[in-house]
């Protein structure tokens, strides 16, 4: 009788530790400019609040800026488990500030190609290559230009993977430095009749794609971006993905970060399919596009 008794107890012993282990110790932080984010942001703080051991931040400008400030700020976030960022505004924050601490980024399009090659980073872009692809066969567009930058790799490969599968043709140009984005955009722009952008602040924003917009709007290439900026800026193509759907893919990737559960997926990929495709309708007008009506197309102006 003892010995059973002695047996049972091992047996709930694994179980009664994992029951008294600490919660573990994560923080949810979003850029206090970037509205378009707050409601994914507290959608995951309230998630996780009544777990306890939370900590949110909507970043301000003298936690960015002030050296007292942010180093307050970062030696608080070194002591977490994870560092949840919401965002563009807040990932470049985490990754690049943030040294001794795992960063999972959510909905962001902007992440340097250096931080993804990190293995303490990781995350969920805020846009669907499924839905992109999608669209680009349903306007016709033809051979798809896809230039991408260091770190990328695996979201040029499920490009390439779904154009195949869509029967869409690819031409594809790694764009590693400045020096090479000319001439690797020109050689893009000979053989392709849409030009993808999947990369780093280099290719979408600033001369990089000041460069590539004015180039594929003299040729009459459009090209297909990221978002909501993108498109707004030159860009005929973004994606918007569904918000509870955002929510429910961060949700289960954060909680097998926290348990250590192998499984998780792809350490970076691109939203899940069923959002919104955004459409530049002063380009599709102009180029005389053919576009689907729907609600899953949103017409931005």
């Amino acid at each position: 009788m003892k010995s059973r008794l002695l047996a049972a107890l091992l047996l709930c012993l694994p179980s009664a530790l994992a029951a008294e282990a600490p919660a573990r110790k994560i923080a949810v932080v979003v850029d206090g400019e970037d509205r378009g984010e707050r409601d994914l942001y507290l959608g995951l703080v309230q998630v996780y609040k009544p777990r306890g051991r939370l900590l949110a931040y909507e970043l301000e400008d003298a936690q960015r800026n002030d050296p007292i400030a942010k180093g307050r700020l970062l030696s608080t976030l070194e002591t977490c488990d994870l560092v949840v960022a919401v965002g563009n505004g807040a990932t470049d924050f985490a990754v690049s500030e943030l040294e001794d601490v795992p960063v999972y980024f959510v909905d962001a399009t902007v992440v340097p190609g250096r931080s993804l090659e990190s293995a303490s980073v990781s995350g969920l872009f805020g846009y669907s290559v499924d839905d992109l692809l999608d669209a680009v066969k349903a306007l016709r567009l033809g051979v798809v230009g896809l230039a991408y930058t260091p770190g990328y790799e695996p979201l040029a490969g499920l490009v390439r993977e779904g154009a195949a599968a869509r029967g869409l043709s690819v031409v594809a140009r790694r764009i590693g430095s400045a020096k090479e984005l000319a001439p690797a955009v020109r050689s893009l722009l000979d053989r392709a009749r849409v030009l993808w952008l999947v990369g780093d602040p280099l290719l979408v924003r600033g001369a990089g794609f000041e460069f590539i917009q004015e180039n594929t709007l003299s040729e009459a290439i459009p090209l297909v971006g990221p978002g909501q900026w993108d498109v707004s800026h030159g860009a005929l193509l973004g994606s918007d993905p569904a918000p509870a759907q955002q929510e429910a893919d961060a949700v289960r990737t954060i909680d097998s970060l926290l348990e250590h559960r192998s499984g998780a997926g792809p350490r970076v990929r691109p939203a899940a399919r069923g959002g919104v495709i955004l459409l530049n309708a002063a380009l599709a007008a102009r180029w005389k596009l053919r576009t689907p009506e729907g609600p899953r197309w949103r017409r931005v102006r």
